[in-house]
């Protein structure tokens, strides 16, 4: 889909990490043996041709034990985030906090946009802690085409997804439905705020901001985030980062090392 919007780049670092390789394909492909059987295909390749599988790694201990990409792609190609781009979003939170930008996860979504309170007073109980744990209580509409499985296009994730100023969109549309805490819902506009607030409190567009606090520092492709339009120029935070698979696989090493990277605790 990147191809279809605008995109920031987002530079990666100059020297980093690398996985050593230890290959081990028949092992792991061989994990997946009763699944490929199961399905009636007759190899891995064949299960990975037909399943439309684009790139497979396996990493333990910090080695490559399997890297294959398929259907066209190759380790430099890049692979569209989907929702993996809130666990980067949530993660920069995290940073404003440490960097004194934010106070904590405890503060009102409207000490950071304050004029959501003109609108409807109930927005300063939505905490950051109610964004990030999707219950913030927003209304989102979720719409389906009958008979066909796909989003309406008044469906909220199709709104904001092709929407060509999101921030608009937040400001003044996005309505509350419920009190916040008392349920979860899956809803992208908790992203959205998020990524609203790291603007906001950082004074840099998020893509700069996760550049200098992530990718500058440990990856090792640059990256692409896709904005909704020129003119507005903000990210869609919910799943429009586009990135190289192996650069998805150091950001899962920074969190299971629990922010440490190679001895520099970049997050605590």
């Amino acid at each position: 889909d990147y191809t279809h919007f605008e995109n920031r780049v987002i530079q990666a670092s100059d020297s980093t990490f690398s996985f050593p390789v230890g290959l081990d394909e028949p092992y792991v492909e061989s994990l997946f043996r009763e699944q490929v059987e199961a399905y009636g295909f007759s190899s891995f390749d064949e299960w990975a041709r037909k399943s439309r599988t684009t790139a497979m790694i396996v990493i333990r201990k910090d080695t490559i034990l399997y890297e294959k990409y398929f259907n066209g792609f190759y380790r430099d190609s890049y692979f569209h985030s989907q929702s993996v781009a809130k666990s980067f979003i949530s993660t920069l939170i995290g940073f404003a906090i440490e960097d004194g930008h934010i106070h904590g996860v405890d503060d009102p979504m409207t000490m950071y946009i304050p004029e959501l309170l003109k609108r409807d007073a109930r927005f300063e109980k939505i905490t950051i802690r109610h964004l990030l744990m999707m219950q913030s209580g927003l209304k989102y509409r979720e719409s389906y085409l009958p008979g066909l499985g796909i989003h309406a296009p008044w469906h909220d994730e199709a709104v904001g997804y092709y929407h060509g100023n999101v921030r608009k969109l937040l400001l003044k549309r996005v309505k509350i439905a419920l009190e916040p805490g008392q349920e979860f819902q899956y809803n992208n506009y908790n992203t959205s705020y998020l990524g609203l607030i790291i603007e906001r409190a950082t004074g840099k567009t998020v893509s700069e901001y996760m550049e200098e606090k992530l990718w500058s520092r440990m990856m090792e492709y640059e990256a692409l985030f896709s904005i909704d339009s020129k003119r507005s120029g903000f990210e869609y935070m919910p799943s429009r980062l586009i990135a190289r698979a192996i650069d998805y696989a150091r950001f899962g090493r920074l969190i299971l090392h629990e922010g440490n990277w190679n001895g520099d605790q970049l997050l605590s």
